[in-house]
């Protein structure tokens, strides 16, 4: 009977269990990091800012965080980074969370040449 009351608890406790962000994120390594908090600016400590582009805004996050998740329509809206060369490494780690309405064809990272 206790193992069944335990092995109940752990699924309990596993099924209620979210994924947290860090309160301290490192940034030793990084070329940008983009917290999405109410901007696109690079925390990263490289100063490679987001600008919006074409109306993209900041909504609630997947725990309900106001301006922390940005929004876009789906269109064209984009964040535009300028990349000095230290965004073409042939090593990359990328990590991010969307949430979409729509089963067409999108990007979520691009990098292309702008004129």
């Amino acid at each position: 009977m206790k193992k069944i009351l335990f092995i109940l608890f752990v699924i309990g406790c596993i099924a209620n269990s979210n994924a947290q962000v860090p309160s301290y994120v490192p940034t030793e390594g990084l070329v940008a990091y983009y917290p999405f908090n109410g901007n696109a600016t690079d925390n990263g400590g490289n100063n490679f800012n987001g600008v919006l582009i074409n109306g993209t805004s900041f909504t609630n996050d997947r725990f309900g965080n106001p301006n922390s998740a940005a929004f876009f329509d789906g269109i064209d809206d984009y964040v535009k980074v300028v990349d000095n060369g230290s965004f073409s490494t042939p090593n990359i780690s990328i990590s991010l969370w969307f949430k979409t309405n729509s089963n067409a064809l999108q990007n979520l990272i691009g990098k292309r040449k702008f004129e």
